[in-house]
């Protein structure tokens, strides 16, 4: 699962990430845990209303596409979804996010091509056909698909919020 919850459940409790690899920073009990997981999970649906309702250019042709790629990251980032069905589901708001990106311009547009760039390149390192299982497995410990899918999502969200 490549959800902030579990990559908060990897870094917060002391259980193996992978094999016996263990990657957490803290152990917490099982109970504040929790609490910081509905926290984590309230904090992106709160995050995710405010751009919906603050987005500017809800009137143009492109925006319901938008709107709907951040809905798609948004579901993956407080559902969660076990990794080739995350990976799937990316494509569809990663190709709306390059469209928009390269078909912009302005100052904004270098920074969003670096982070789709660094997305690209997490996604590419929890690939095990790729890369292979080694790097995969740590890749995926330490949440690269989370953490893309999160860049993909803060650049989604700087795109509707652009005037």
């Amino acid at each position: 699962d490549q959800s902030p919850q579990a990559a908060l459940r990897r870094l917060l409790v002391d259980a193996p990430a992978y094999g016996e690899t263990r990657v957490n920073l803290a152990s917490i009990s099982q109970p504040s845990f929790a609490r910081v997981g509905r926290a984590v999970g309230g904090a992106f649906l709160a995050a995710l209303l405010l751009v919906w309702i603050a987005g500017r250019g809800k009137e143009r042709a492109d925006s319901l596409l938008t709107d709907l790629a951040i809905g798609c990251c948004g579901m993956l980032q407080i559902v969660g979804f076990n990794l080739k069905a995350q990976f799937v589901l990316l494509l569809i708001p990663l190709l709306v996010a390059v469209a928009r990106t390269l078909g912009g311009a302005g100052p904004a547009r270098r920074g969003r091509v670096a982070v789709l760039l660094l997305t690209g390149g997490l996604l590419l390192l929890s690939n095990p056909g790729f890369v292979g299982r080694a790097i995969s497995n740590v890749a995926l410990a330490y949440s690269s698909v989370t953490l893309a899918t999160l860049l993909l999502l803060v650049t989604l969200a700087s795109i509707r919020l652009e005037r």
